[in-house]
């Protein structure tokens, strides 16, 4: 037999105890004709209510409303829970987000600024340097841009050297041994050394020549660091993912 939650969580005594008065209530209703199980204890429970509520007393009585009272407000108490727990959940992810934003929004603007500042500085040493009065703060600042220029055009030429180089040992490179035994062994023969240092003058010569017209097509040295800060401070396009990893 079927029983809702609420019927389930009553408490019923199955007496008689020892200590029980025993009950005068008088069950008068009267079965119906082809009454099943369920419907029998539903009139029978309804039926004993109705007689328990004649001989009830008044603290019964402010016990039974209480009962309800309290499981009411046991009900929107624990509902109101919730719904606080939730929107204090949403409120919290909404601050934390725009929070996070703001920040990443905040450091594009200063990051933004400082390049400006940084090109700003460095085209007033570069133009102090060219006319010679530059401070010692300002030389070091053009100093500094030049190491950092050579250091990454090393940084180039090395990952070009080794792509080229990649495939050959150790030995094999040049300046290794291999190198060395193919030069004694052309000293051997007697290949002119000569020759050999003509042709690598040559080389070094025709790209020395290069440089220099790369060098007069884009200006000198200060010119393209220059030209370097204001690319640098002028870039503004990025892509669509850049404010997830806050650059």
């Amino acid at each position: 037999m079927a029983r809702s939650a609420r019927d389930a969580t009553l408490f019923t005594q199955t007496g008689p105890y020892a200590s029980s008065k025993p009950t005068h209530l008088k069950l008068d209703s009267v079965a119906p004709p082809n009454e099943t199980p369920a419907q029998k204890v539903a009139r029978l429970r309804a039926a004993a209510q109705r007689a328990r509520l004649g001989q009830e007393s008044t603290w019964d009585k402010v016990v039974r409303h209480g009962r309800v009272v309290a499981d009411k407000s046991h009900r929107i108490t624990v509902y109101s829970l919730l719904i606080f727990s939730g929107l204090a959940g949403a409120f919290i992810t909404f601050s934390m987000v725009d929070l996070i934003l703001y920040n990443r929004r905040k450091k594009k603007e200063w990051a933004a600024v400082e390049k400006v500042q940084r090109a700003a500085t460095l085209t007033a040493a570069i133009e102090a340097v060219e006319q010679g009065t530059a401070s010692e703060a300002q030389a070091a600042i053009v100093q500094n841009e030049r190491e950092k220029a050579a250091e990454a055009e090393r940084k180039n030429n090395r990952k070009w050297s080794d792509f080229f180089y990649s495939g050959l040992s150790k030995e094999e490179k040049p300046g290794g041994t291999l190198a060395a035994a193919i030069v004694t062994q052309e000293q051997e023969q007697g290949v002119p050394m000569s020759v050999v240092k003509a042709v690598e003058e040559y080389e070094a010569d025709k790209e020395a020549k290069r440089d220099q017209a790369a060098r007069t097509v884009k200006g000198g040295h200060l010119d393209q660091i220059a030209e370097n800060a204001a690319q640098a401070a002028t870039e503004g396009t990025k892509g669509w993912m850049s404010w997830i990893r806050g650059r």
